[in-house]
């Protein structure tokens, strides 16, 4: 009898255990796809709507428009624009300026019928007379109508603005 309650115990333990465990996902067989994207910026459609100096702090907010080319490495590449709404700070520094822009876009790729929405941040350091001595950009997008629900993660390190355009290496995932 009591090996029966033992291993009833035992079991009820056992039970309890798997209901305060949570449950693990599968991994998804999604697929992460190597890509570049290739800005150039649009530079007449700079639309400058605020711009104001506090204790020698630039702040300025803008709007411009990129021409995009996401290519999919050893895939398509897809050609589209990408609209911006940027807040930028310009910070001065002795040896030049350092400079943080938040960015949000929507990217649109008419032909294939969608595009992406997100945020990316970009920083410089020691910028003087239109040369940067350090950058790092990050941005993360989500995809709308035939892109829906899949995701880029891109960014770069070092790069150098408007020579003409910037490439931001990372990556596509898809469900």
């Amino acid at each position: 009898m009591k090996k029966i309650a033992v291993v009833v115990s035992a079991f009820a333990l056992f039970m309890l255990v798997l209901a305060v465990v949570p449950v693990m996902a599968a991994p998804t067989e999604g697929q992460k796809v190597e890509i570049e994207m290739k800005w150039t910026p649009i530079m007449s459609s700079i639309v400058v709507l605020e711009n104001r100096l506090s204790n020698d702090v630039t702040h300025r907010h803008v709007t411009l428009t990129w021409n995009v080319e996401l290519k999919i490495v050893g895939g398509d590449t897809y050609v589209g624009t990408a609209f911006n709404d940027r807040v930028a700070v310009y910070v001065p520094q002795e040896d030049g300026q350092n400079r943080i822009f938040r960015d949000y876009y929507e990217l649109s790729f008419p032909s294939e019928g969608g595009g992406f929405k997100g945020n990316a941040m970009v920083f410089t350091t020691g910028w003087v007379a239109g040369v940067y001595e350090g950058v790092k950009t990050h941005g993360v997008f989500h995809g709308t109508d035939n892109f829906e629900g899949q995701t880029i993660n891109a960014g770069a390190m070092p790069w150098e603005p408007y020579n003409p355009s910037m490439v931001w290496p990372g990556y596509l995932l898809k469900p």
